[in-house]
């Protein structure tokens, strides 16, 4: 999978010896009154492939009702992917809201990860 050219990229890159959060705001996602009532992270093959990883233990927690705090490590931190410049990898999030029928709906991010 490709990434997009309009993926939003978080603005700070992790190395990949580093167990790091971000924050996902999908304020943009959601109508009026809604809030996400559930969501899921995944991993594209090319992330996992290179050794991205969700966290440790629980990967995610909704800290609000719009946003959701992820944690990335990786498995493989000497990979030469991670070599200057690095590598901006997908990170793929669903999110259901509470609409009645619920809404569903899919983004692609970017986390760069790079050897500092």
């Amino acid at each position: 999978m490709a990434i997009p050219p309009t993926t939003i990229v978080w603005p700070e890159s992790m190395d990949p010896y580093d167990v790091v959060d971000y924050t996902i705001d999908v304020s943009n996602l959601l109508e009026a009154n809604e809030s996400i009532a559930s969501y899921v992270v995944s991993l594209p093959a090319e992330s996992v492939l290179v050794g991205l990883s969700l966290g440790v233990n629980e990967y995610g927690s909704t800290i609000s009702s719009n946003i959701v705090r992820v944690w990335f490590s990786t498995i493989k931190p000497n990979d030469p992917a991670f070599d200057y410049p690095g590598t901006t990898l997908p990170v793929e999030i669903t999110v259901t809201t509470t609409a009645t029928p619920p809404r569903k709906k899919q983004r692609t991010l970017g986390v760069k990860v790079v050897q500092r």
